[in-house]
């Protein structure tokens, strides 16, 4: 049976899991290789059933332990070709390894990939459906200032949606951060805040949601109970789980 499993999540790094213990893939590498690894070794999957790693954006947060994984595990890179070449720019990619550039639907084992434009203010970032061949589908959707109708449709489609709930407004505008990164995360090309996430999340009420796991909660700009409690508040009477992710993975998988 296929799972989601989250690695970590936060502004420090993310990384997921999408798979089984015979075949999977990775959306992100923002960990080391040692937290990989371990977690390999915890699900019994072996290194010979990772497929490939599909990168959503060159934002380091989302890419720092890319480089060093290849050269252990030397699997295709799957992401569009602005973020490919940004991240051969900034020498994270070299001509050695394998890059596949994204212009639409990737067949992946028994998955379907599909990358969505976000608003982020990268090279060309994405978010992605995932969808498995005669069985669920889900979605991997962070850093986006805004949803986009044509996201928001794609998430309607998802039964288990991982999510951005980035901020609480009030705690970014009154916390530390100076003006122009408080600016930058309350743009269009910035990250969702709770209220953004919970407005996007009724409307998912009406579609196949089932599993909700709120993403990416900024360590100084948020609370998970916070979180937690506006996306609960949009969720109303759907039957649905709501999960919030932690900076570290605490082991729990979300079967799709």
């Amino acid at each position: 049976m296929s799972f989601l499993y989250n690695l970590c999540s936060s502004s420090s790094g993310n990384a997921t899991f999408i798979g089984s213990q015979a075949e999977g893939f990775f959306i992100d590498m923002g960990t080391g290789v040692r937290t990989v690894f371990r977690f390999l070794k915890d699900a019994r999957i072996d290194k010979k059933a990772i497929q490939g790693i599909f990168i959503t954006h060159e934002h380091s947060d989302h890419v720092k332990g890319l480089s060093t994984l290849l050269k252990y595990l030397p699997v295709p890179v799957y992401a569009t070709r602005g973020t490919l070449l940004a991240l051969y720019e900034k020498g994270i990619l070299h001509n050695g390894n394998r890059m596949i550039p994204l212009n639409g639907p990737a067949d992946i084992g028994r998955f379907i990939v599909t990358p969505y434009a976000t608003s982020h203010d990268a090279a060309e970032s994405v978010c992605y459906q995932i969808q498995e061949k005669n069985g669920a589908t889900a979605a991997v959707c962070t850093d986006l200032g805004y949803v986009s109708e044509e996201i928001e449709a794609m998430l309607s489609e998802c039964s288990t949606v991982m999510l951005e709930s980035n901020h609480d407004r009030e705690m970014l505008r009154n916390g530390p951060y100076p003006y122009f990164l408080k600016k930058r995360i309350l743009s269009d090309s910035g990250h969702l805040s709770n209220a953004q996430a919970a407005q996007t999340i009724q409307k998912l009420t009406q579609g196949n949601l089932r599993q909700l796991l709120l993403a990416h909660l900024s360590e100084h700009n948020n609370l998970p109970s916070l979180a937690l409690q506006s996306s609960l508040s949009a969720v109303g009477e759907h039957p649905c789980e709501v999960y919030v992710l932690p900076k570290w993975g605490e082991g729990r998988r979300f079967f799709l």
